[in-house]
């Protein structure tokens, strides 16, 4: 796995849930999405995106994204995370 390939991968699925807040993000609360894409150098990786309540108080989202690869001689992994607050009302 290139290491740096999957963080970027990882970061640039994290970006698109930023960008589309907590509202969006709040619609995904104990669910996971998997994708498979692949890079330009033609070396693919499955993208896993999950979606946790971080408190008590259910005013912050944590999101993870697992990126793995899954070559002939090897099983890796990365995660990245977020955190999400509720805007104030």
């Amino acid at each position: 796995m290139d290491r740096s390939q999957a963080r970027n991968l990882a970061q640039n699925e994290l970006k698109v849930v930023l960008d589309a807040g907590y509202t969006v993000a709040s619609e995904h609360i104990d669910t996971s999405t998997r994708r498979e894409v692949c890079d330009g150098n033609g070396k693919s990786y499955a993208l896993e995106l999950s979606y946790h309540w971080a408190g008590e108080e259910h005013d912050s989202i944590l999101v993870i994204c697992t990126v793995t690869s899954k070559d002939w001689f090897s099983h890796q992994r990365l995660e990245e995370s977020l955190t999400l607050q509720a805007e104030p009302q």
